[in-house]
């Protein structure tokens, strides 16, 4: 038997199969390869080359076919590891081949110039590659309960991968490459998975999570029993009725026993909102109007105060939300309710605008969330009114309706008897679907 006889016999074995002197062969090829070429009866030989013949899987080789007369017709390849290709274009002598498995492969090359032919053959020996884990972690925080995905990829070692372990550091274990967990508590958790394959070789990947408190409500709410959240919304409504009959009770005492003053009731002025949670007003200066347009049907259009009026923006904020009407859980929001229509149509600076919507969701007055705007192809941030924003509003047009009311009796005189003050709640429309 010649020596390329032995080389394929090899090459037909997986490694674990091979005997003493196959193995002191492979060891032989894989420390000098070397390539086998057929005299042809034509005259012309084969020479075939190989770079890299040997390294890690998985391996990717690039051969080169050459003959030592006249012009190839067509190369017929058979790479050792069951694949094959042929082909008669120039680009076939000098083909790519991915080797994926472990083992010695004899790769062997048979060029045509006519109806002549020869070959050529040359040994690869692909080897086991280091064990890498790759992992993936989604989301790595949030507030508990947290449902995170783990995806593994995994590469090198044997090719064949015995288990897959999970370790997700609240005592949680696992098995598997593509796994989902649950953390029910907070912390700082690393989970650690290992990997392990058919030689005994073995790989890690770990990924770093932090659970905290509930992140549906503001300091982890829903974890409270039901007794507290009547506390606390007991609490609340307590706060917003005495805030609102304060303030009443302050406007009407003021209404009969003090005249208006000439540079507020008189003016038009509205009074400043205040209240706990909320931040201190900005100084009064001039600024930009805002729309004229009525509120909607069934609501009595109020006096618009001119642009010298000094009314603060966060008044003109909550009186521009107000007038957009009410808004039902499946409405599609108009662009008014969005940062950048308040922007537009209040002639407002983005910053400024951005400043007091912060400061009126941070204390309570409104709340946001991302939803259909017409007219528009993506859904936006859509400010609305808390039930503490819709008594503010209603106080606040009481107070316009109230100075309006005083500024006519200001110059009507004495024979014209005086308007009733609107002191009683508005009731804002509801907004018609698109």
């Amino acid at each position: 038997m010649s020596r390329g006889d032995d080389l394929r016999s090899a090459a037909s074995l997986p490694l674990a199969a091979l005997t003493t002197s196959s193995l002191l062969l492979l060891a032989g090829l894989l420390a000098a390869p070397f390539a086998i070429s057929r005299p042809s009866a034509c005259g012309f030989t084969v020479a075939v080359s190989a770079q890299p013949s040997t390294g890690a899987t998985p391996l990717v080789v690039h051969f080169n076919a050459s003959v030592s007369s006249g012009v190839p017709t067509g190369y017929n390849w058979s790479f050792g590891d069951g694949s094959y290709w042929n082909s008669s274009f120039a680009g076939a002598a000098t083909p790519l081949h991915r080797y994926a498995a472990i083992g010695l492969f004899l790769a062997h090359v048979g060029v045509s110039e006519g109806a002549c032919s020869a070959g050529s053959s040359i040994s690869i020996g692909a080897v086991a590659g280091p064990l890498t884990v790759v992992l993936l972690a989604h989301p790595l925080q949030g507030g508990a309960p947290l449902t995170v995905t783990f995806n593994a990829t995994v590469a090198g070692g044997s090719g064949t991968y015995t288990s897959a372990t999970w370790r997700f550091g609240d005592g949680g274990v696992g098995s598997g490459l593509n796994v989902e967990y649950t953390y029910s508590r907070t912390g700082a958790f690393t989970a650690v998975l290992n990997v392990t394959d058919s030689s005994g070789h073995w790989g890690v990947a770990s990924a770093n999570l932090s659970v905290g408190p509930d992140s549906g409500t503001a300091g982890g709410l829903r974890s409270l029993p039901v007794a507290a959240y009547l506390v606390v919304a007991a609490a609340a409504a307590i706060a917003v009725a005495l805030l609102v009959y304060r303030r009443v009770r302050g406007e009407r005492a003021g209404d009969s026993s003090a005249p208006p003053h000439p540079t507020s009731a008189a003016a038009g002025v509205v009074p400043e909102i205040s209240g706990p949670g909320l931040p201190p007003p900005p100084p009064m200066g001039v600024g930009p109007s805002r729309r004229t347009e009525p509120p909607g049907p069934g609501v009595p259009a109020l006096p618009v105060p001119p642009r010298s009026d000094r009314l603060q923006l966060t008044q003109r904020v909550i009186l521009h939300i107000g007038a957009q009407g009410l808004l039902g859980p499946d409405d599609v929001a108009p662009f008014e309710l969005t940062q950048g229509g308040m922007v537009e149509h209040l002639r407002a600076s983005q910053n400024t605008v951005t400043n007091v919507l912060r400061r009126l969701v941070a204390a309570g007055v409104l709340s946001q969330e991302v939803r259909h705007v017409q007219g528009r192809p993506r859904r936006l941030r859509v400010y609305r009114f808390t039930g503490r924003g819709e008594s503010i509003y209603r106080d606040l047009r009481t107070s316009l309706a109230d100075a309006a009311s005083s500024a006519r009796r200001g110059t009507q005189g004495a024979a014209t008897p005086p308007e009733a003050p609107t002191t009683g709640p508005v009731d804002r429309p509801r907004r018609a679907p698109p």
